[in-house]
């Protein structure tokens, strides 16, 4: 008698990888980071921090050229009250000879945001005071600066915070 041959098994299907579950999860995984990678990076390109200087040794003569102005006004004995009411501003200067000034320039340096800096000359008017406009004042915490339009290398400076939109008064005196 023969022997009758065995019915021979089909031969094994291949493996379908994307039927399973976790090379699916690991690809997801991997895709969510790269794309959470890139739109980080977006971001920090699009929010770069203006206020990171390159020349730090310009910087330190400024801050020394800063303390000077305000040793200055501390011995002249300059006092000042800065008014503003909506985008009008003016300035009285209590001493430190403001008879001699033309106008006083008042810079207002916002707390985080380089492009709400405002810059303006404030002119003599009446009795005494400075006056001027600054258009597109914005709320927030500001620093702002005084000192002499047209000065000599070394005038005096008063600076101090403020907070907008206060209308009202600020005192500035040296420190």
């Amino acid at each position: 008698m023969s022997a009758k041959p065995l019915p021979s098994a089909p031969p094994p299907s291949p493996l379908k990888w994307y039927r399973f579950f976790w090379p699916w999860f690991i690809v997801v995984l991997l895709g969510t980071t790269v794309v959470s990678g890139i739109w980080t990076a977006i971001i920090a390109f699009q929010n770069a921090d203006p206020l990171v200087r390159d020349d730090y040794y310009r910087e330190g003569v400024a801050i020394n050229r800063r303390l000077s102005g305000e040793k200055l006004a501390r011995r002249l004995g300059v006092h000042a009250t800065l008014r503003i009411v909506g985008e009008s501003v003016s300035v009285e200067i209590d001493s430190g000879g403001p008879d001699q000034l033309e106008g006083v320039l008042l810079q207002l340096s916002h707390a985080t945001l380089q492009q709400r800096d405002r810059e303006v000359l404030l002119r003599r008017g009446d009795f005494g005071s400075f006056e001027g406009v600054v258009a597109g004042l914005s709320t927030g915490r500001f620093y702002a600066t005084l000192r002499p339009d047209g000065a000599g290398t070394d005038p005096w400076r008063l600076a101090r915070a403020i907070a907008l939109p206060a209308s009202g008064e600020f005192e500035f005196s040296p420190r």
